[in-house]
């Protein structure tokens, strides 16, 4: 596999977001050449991948065990994947996983939705989201108990962190 240039200093943030190691990224629908694609692509930027193929049989917890975020591939069918997002948010050990979703769709989602990437974006632009997300997800679990980072403004907005 070819490696980026911008890969060692994209691993060295990586390893500064997440000093216990590489950072390991979910892709749901990952049996998607657009999944496969970016496995590929993350691997060379450092982070290690899991793909959870459609439609989705395992539990939450199994599957996102070790998981820092989980990145949701633009597919058609989406009835699995909603019933495990969905899933995700009764357990507890797995709702505050950081989900970015990748959209093709422009005129339905304002752009600037909290975890939702327009797709296709540049590499630069997705390992940004990511390290956003991860940062954000941080803060969330240094808060005191009883506080939480602000819910997105608008319904059937992703949270980026799960219920805390």
């Amino acid at each position: 596999m070819v490696q980026s240039p911008e890969a060692p200093i994209i691993a060295h943030l990586i390893r500064k977001i997440c000093p216990g190691g590489i950072t390991t990224v979910a892709i749901l629908g990952g049996n998607s050449v657009v999944g496969r694609s970016l496995e590929v692509l993350l691997q060379g930027g450092g982070y290690s991948t899991r793909i959870i193929e459609e439609p989705v049989t395992g539990k939450p917890q199994e599957l996102l065990e070790g998981i820092r975020l989980l990145l949701v591939a633009p597919t058609p069918d989406t009835n699995s994947r909603e019933r495990f997002l969905a899933s995700m948010g009764s357990v507890p050990s797995v709702a505050a996983v950081p989900v970015l979703r990748l959209s093709t769709v422009l005129n339905r989602v304002p752009p600037e939705q909290a975890g939702l990437v327009l797709w296709p974006c540049r590499l630069e632009e997705l390992e940004s989201e990511i390290e956003a997300a991860l940062r954000t997800s941080s803060r969330a679990s240094n808060l005191a108990p009883g506080f939480r980072l602000e819910e997105p403004e608008f319904e059937g907005a992703d949270r980026r962190l799960g219920a805390v």
